[in-house]
């Protein structure tokens, strides 16, 4: 069922990144932030609003407004926040459909089995509530409901040691079952991922901030909301999205129909020489897998003849912890399609499942103990003049817990979940990519001087 964000639902949006993105989903708030058309940060105040008609979903709460710390996220927007626990296809072409608005969407990695039923035919090996499609609607500048409330500041958080939720010889037996798989002719890329996790206490915001400041990810984000009050006994819980992610999903521009992806494959510690990763035929042939699929993908709804790779292979710093290697794809979107139909035809993104896509995403469903909840899914930025972005989140944390009545973001006891992931090949080596699932947990340890997991 579908149930409506409660009070605390908030959003942080930063400024926009290159033009490098394409239609098919909504984006994030810092997802988005490079995106030309965005207007700039975002730090939305909650407010009520209208019942939502949609039996599954209630209106939410007023609630203080959050100020974004980081450099240029001060612009406050009100906002009104929808979460739809179980959505089915036509709930997410609904959020993305009517006329252009400035909103936020989360996609969380759940919503697979929506875009692509097939997935689910397998049984899966863990299980868990789903983390809902929550939509954030924001007010157009100066429109702004007065701040009911004075809201604090940003202020501490203290995240304990990070821990696997699973020993390293679970994950790589899971790497030896997908060789297996892959010599099977079932595919040539299975990207498996497993949860690191830690005690959480504090504002949420006051962690991204410095996270954000940090690393100065090209399309993080903020997003937070609580559920509705329950029913039963069961305590209230809130829940943040905090995400460093250097990946673009899906940008897409109106004026032109134009739809760019940069798919991201391959990862060096960044202390290492970048020559290497870009000298490897192993990271070099992970990517190209994933472009053609991402070429496949775009196939379904552009233009033919308009798909076309602009850059086949980057090598860049992230966050000051990792290099990373992409490509850049293009396509036109056919007229008469919209968003909607580029986040049906393309999501979950290709370079956090596999190829081919859907038997990929079968075997991370029967090997994955923990559901992926917001990680690997996407944060959605769309904007009045229709221009959509969306980000890959990676490199993200999801907090779940205990809200801290005292501050809109913060919570008095949670988990953080920050799950970490490697693109499994014929020539993988299980230890191999356990290191290098690591390495991708040092945004965060290297930054907030944890140990290593």
């Amino acid at each position: 069922m579908a149930k409506p964000a409660a009070p605390g639902s908030h959003t942080l949006q930063a400024p926009a990144p290159s033009p490098h993105t394409r239609p098919t989903r909504p984006t994030t708030p810092r997802a988005i932030a490079r995106n030309p058309p965005a207007p700039g940060p975002y730090d939305p105040a909650i407010t009520a609003h209208p019942a939502h008609r949609d039996p599954r979903a209630a209106p939410v709460h007023a609630a203080p407004r959050p100020r974004a710390a980081g450099p240029g996220d001060r612009i406050p927007r009100a906002v009104t926040s929808t979460a739809l626990r179980r959505p089915d296809r036509a709930d997410l072409a609904a959020a993305l459909a009517g006329p252009p608005t400035d909103r936020v969407i989360l996609l969380p990695y759940d919503l697979a089995e929506t875009c692509e039923p097939a997935i689910a035919r397998v049984p899966a090996a863990g299980a868990g509530e789903p983390v809902p499609l929550v939509i954030q609607t924001l007010a157009p500048p100066g429109d702004e409901p007065p701040d009911p409330t004075p809201t604090p500041a940003p202020s501490s958080f203290a995240v304990g040691p990070l821990t696997p939720t699973n020993p390293r010889a679970h994950y790589t037996n899971a790497v030896r079952e997908a060789l297996r798989l892959i010599a099977a002719g079932d595919a040539y890329q299975i990207n498996l991922a497993h949860h690191l996790t830690a005690d959480f206490t504090g504002d949420a915001l006051a962690l991204y901030t410095r996270l954000a400041a940090a690393t100065n990810p090209d399309h993080g984000g903020f997003l937070c909301w609580d559920d509705p009050p329950s029913e039963t006994d069961r305590p209230n819980r809130r829940h943040a999205v905090v995400s460093l992610s250097p990946e673009l999903f899906l940008d897409y521009d109106p004026a032109t129909r134009t739809v760019r992806t940069k798919p991201m494959k391959g990862t060096r510690p960044f202390d290492a020489d970048p020559a290497e990763l870009r000298a490897s035929e192993k990271d070099r042939a992970e990517l190209n897998m994933i472009v053609d699929l991402m070429r496949n993908d775009l196939g379904r709804v552009a233009v033919p003849g308009s798909v076309r790779v602009t850059r086949p292979r980057d090598v860049d710093p992230h966050a000051n912890s990792v290099w990373q290697a992409t490509a850049t794809v293009e396509a036109t979107l056919r007229d008469g399609l919209t968003p909607a139909d580029l986040i049906l035809a393309t999501f979950p993104p290709g370079s956090v499942t596999g190829a081919p896509k859907v038997r990929a995403a079968q075997i991370i469903r029967a090997l994955e103990p923990d559901p992926r909840g917001p990680y690997c899914g996407s944060l959605v930025r769309q904007h009045q003049s229709g221009r959509l972005t969306a980000s890959v989140l990676i490199r993200t944390a999801h907090i779940t817990g205990t809200p801290d009545p005292a501050n809109p973001h913060a919570f008095a006891a949670a988990r953080l979940a920050y799950p970490v992931g490697a693109g499994i090949v014929a020539d993988s080596d299980p230890d191999a990519e356990w290191e290098e699932t690591l390495t991708k947990a040092r945004v965060l340890t290297d930054t907030l001087a944890l140990p290593r997991p």
